[in-house]
């Protein structure tokens, strides 16, 4: 029995067909590389040129105008994971990077006055771990790091109802 398989982001387009079967784990692993090839794409990568030309598309601005604080504030970041996710989306929302540090995110972190404290940054480690052990940050090639799309997604939407 032929296996088909489609894949579409923007205009780019992933399409197999053939006999071999595929299992789920590696479909799984697939969505996974192109999610994170997602993240890390420069903005608008992956838009659709006749979509946009049309004049649909995206009309969300590429970053939002907020303090670390307020993004902590609109995503309800109490622990330390949430603070985390805040931070990482401060970084990529209203800082404009594709992806970040280690070192980038602590200092966002810390940045987040009333939001952070000290033992942040001895669980960092952990933070990080169950994190992108969740898929809800992507671990990248080097030290490089990013939201998940949908993570990313998430928190465009609750930082647009500011």
């Amino acid at each position: 029995m032929p296996t088909k398989l489609k894949i579409k982001m923007g205009h780019i387009e992933f399409e197999y067909e053939g006999d071999a079967a595929y299992d789920n784990e590696a479909v799984k692993d697939l969505f996974t590389h192109m999610e994170s090839l997602m993240v890390s794409a420069p903005p608008g990568a992956f838009d659709n040129p006749d979509h946009v030309l049309s004049g649909g598309g995206d009309t969300t601005p590429s970053t939002i105008n907020l303090s670390i604080q307020s993004v902590c504030a609109h995503m309800k970041a109490k622990s330390g994971s949430e603070v985390a996710m805040a931070a990482a989306a401060h970084l990529q929302i209203c800082e404009g990077k594709t992806s970040f540090t280690r070192k980038e995110l602590l200092s966002g972190m810390q940045n987040a006055n009333g939001y952070y404290n000290q033992a942040m940054s001895g669980n960092l480690t952990k933070i990080l771990k169950g994190l992108i052990g969740s898929k809800r940050i992507m671990a990248l090639s080097g030290e490089q790091m990013a939201l998940s799309a949908s993570e990313l997604a998430s928190a465009k939407a609750q930082l647009a109802q500011s």
